[in-house]
């Protein structure tokens, strides 16, 4: 079971899940008891006014594609873990964008991310 502590200013939600199934924390179903504004589920994730540069997620991409070690330790080894929210959903946008992912962009690097990487990686290898 893991455990995952909310505070905002009306207060604080601990929610308990099985860590074993993998949730949608953006259907609304995921907070069963707790209400929430209906506006969590519509409104766009990121502001209008912020803006995430590929260039930061192209060139991880990139660098991970000709072998850097650094990369690879980034996306592979610490599964995107200690990337900002705004990379990894680039990175996930980018795979998407290129026919390689087909979940939704949460952010999360599981087992359908690495399957996108290396998958693209195998069908752009420098030959």
């Amino acid at each position: 079971v893991a455990e995952a502590t909310f505070v905002t200013d009306g207060g604080a939600a601990t929610l308990q899940f099985d860590a074993a199934v993998r949730f949608d924390p953006f259907s609304p179903q995921f907070f069963s008891g707790v209400t929430l504004p209906r506006s969590l589920f519509t409104e766009p994730i990121l502001e209008p006014e912020k803006k995430i540069e590929p260039s930061d997620a192209s060139r991880l991409l990139q660098a991970w594609h000709t072998g850097d070690p650094n990369a690879n330790e980034q996306l592979i080894n610490l599964r995107g873990r200690e990337l900002d929210f705004f990379t990894r959903i680039e990175i996930q946008r980018l795979l998407a964008e290129a026919g390689y992912y087909k979940e939704n962009l949460d952010g999360i690097f599981g087992p359908a991310t690495r399957d996108a990487l290396w998958s693209w990686r195998r069908d752009f290898e420098v030959r």
